[in-house]
């Protein structure tokens, strides 16, 4: 491996580690990587047997969802974690409008003892 390879990969490792993404979410605690890396391994995820959560409100799953998302809105979620109780050693991966309610979501599966949640942000940005 070259110095070149070894300071780009370097540069690379900093940026990941210190990009935080500012936007819609606020979320501190996700990081930005880029869209694809994003969609892939989300996709990967969801192909080995993912639970998809949709918490938005019954209205916006109406006018358009994930396919096979289960819909528990946000406001409900401490109240049903027992129909999702069998996911607690697998992946969840949640989802909403814009990733603001679905990192709330995010924290709420991780405090009830969800070992690996994932926030997928907003429906427009889980992969198809």
């Amino acid at each position: 491996m070259t110095l070149r390879q070894i300071l780009l990969i370097t540069i690379t490792a900093m940026a990941i580690l210190f990009t935080t993404d500012c936007g819609a979410e606020g979320a501190p605690d996700d990081y930005v990587v880029n869209p694809d890396q994003h969609n892939n391994a989300i996709k990967a995820r969801i192909d080995a047997g993912a639970l998809v959560l949709d918490v938005r409100t019954p209205g916006e799953y109406q006018s358009g969802h994930y396919p096979n998302a289960k819909l528990i809105p946000i406001d409900e979620l401490q109240q049903r974690l027992p129909e999702i109780e069998t996911y607690k050693n697998k992946t969840v991966i949640t989802y909403c409008a814009s990733g603001y309610r679905s990192r709330f979501a995010k924290e709420i599966l991780s405090k009830a003892g969800f070992k690996d949640v994932i926030n997928g942000g907003g429906l427009h940005q889980m992969p198809r």
